[in-house]
């Protein structure tokens, strides 16, 4: 089955809301859904597909081994979750836990990818930078260059912001 979000994300082609901020969160979804398609269509393992959940952990993982509290603060999930999910990662052949090393609490438990997982990493991560290059492609190359400055720059105040403790959107009602 192939999963698809162009249906589910940003208003239909040509039509655009008024304000900067309602058309950047229009492009971004429709941006976002071609994205994750992508993405998941490149991330089957043996025939299953992963989530974008398990498709995060691997990354986060492919950094190196973390303990199940520490993934869990990366992934932004509840740890009841993540031990699910590694359960996942675990029966796909993906990541494997380990008892903590000498000199460390040894109730607590970590987490690493396999052979196979970093493999598969590296396979979607190549996938990802080729989708990329076809975006960046379809641009000039000068605004090739603002588009990635654009972002790096974005990012890195996403970064501060989360260093500060402002990970969360505040809604109001």
């Amino acid at each position: 089955m192939q999963t698809s979000l162009r249906a589910t994300v940003g208003p239909p082609t040509g039509r655009r809301r008024p304000g900067l901020a309602a058309q950047f969160q229009d492009a971004w979804d429709e941006m976002a859904g071609f994205v994750l398609n992508r993405k998941l269509r490149a991330a089957e393992f043996h025939g299953e597909r992963l989530d974008p959940s398990q498709l995060r952990a691997l990354a986060v993982l492919d950094a190196g081994e973390l303990g199940m509290r520490d993934l869990a603060d990366r992934l932004g999930l509840a740890e009841s979750s993540v031990t699910r999910l590694v359960d996942r990662l675990e029966a796909a052949g993906l990541a494997e836990r380990h008892a903590a090393g000498p000199g460390e609490d040894r109730r607590r438990v970590h987490v690493r990818l396999t052979g196979d997982g970093g493999a598969f990493v590296t396979r979607v991560r190549a996938a990802e930078r080729e989708f990329l290059k076809e975006i960046l492609e379809s641009l000039e190359p000068a605004e090739r260059v603002e588009l990635v400055r654009l972002f790096a720059k974005v990012a890195a105040r996403l970064r501060e912001r989360e260093t500060a403790g402002s990970t969360t959107w505040e809604v109001r009602a």
